[in-house]
């Protein structure tokens, strides 16, 4: 593009690159840049991060949300529908052929070797599932928002001795677990 902006915060001549898109601007981009705004939304959650979270948890055990969450579960493009796609033979053969191939097998290997403690913890969650030493997780609730849990969360780490200490979590809040901010 070429064109500069000016960040109403640090005062500085920024590419339009720098600056998220806003369609009520008369240029269309914000008008403080990306690190200005960033730093600006770290410094208001640190301030208000524990009414913010108490407000997405009531909130998330409202009848409006619950009912939205079921609905969201039924489209054909959220996640549990493409997980219904992929048990179908046809996606199963060609995932297969895929696989065999030998650069689809070194990459896997590769990650399997890079986080083999991860893969041996999330397996040994599965055997305990498989053997009723733990419960479906989707027989259980998110332990930080009441809502249905679609994961184990290793809050201890991966280390066998913690292998099956795991939380049940919802999606979002597995999410905020792994990347707080």
């Amino acid at each position: 593009m070429g064109h500069e902006k000016i960040c109403t915060v640090c005062k500085e001549a920024k590419p339009v690159s720098a600056f998220h898109r806003n369609a009520l601007n008369k240029d269309g981009f914000n008008v403080r840049c990306k690190v200005c705004r960033k730093s600006d939304s770290s410094k208001y959650y640190a301030r208000h991060g524990d009414e913010i979270l108490l407000k997405v948890k009531e909130y998330a055990k409202t009848p409006a949300r619950k009912a939205w969450y079921e609905e969201y579960y039924k489209l054909p493009s959220t996640k549990a529908a493409i997980l219904k796609r992929k048990r179908t033979p046809e996606y199963k053969r060609k995932e297969k052929a895929r696989s065999q191939q030998p650069e689809a097998k070194a990459v896997a290997q590769a990650r399997y070797r890079k986080n083999k403690h991860k893969w041996l913890a999330y397996g040994a969650v599965a055997q305990a599932v498989r053997s009723g030493l733990l419960s479906q997780v989707s027989n259980c609730v998110c332990s930080d928002c009441g809502v249905q849990a679609q994961n184990y969360h290793h809050h201890q780490g991966y280390d066998e001795p913690h292998w099956l200490t795991v939380v049940a979590l919802c999606s979002h809040c597995h999410h905020l677990r792994h990347y707080p901010s």
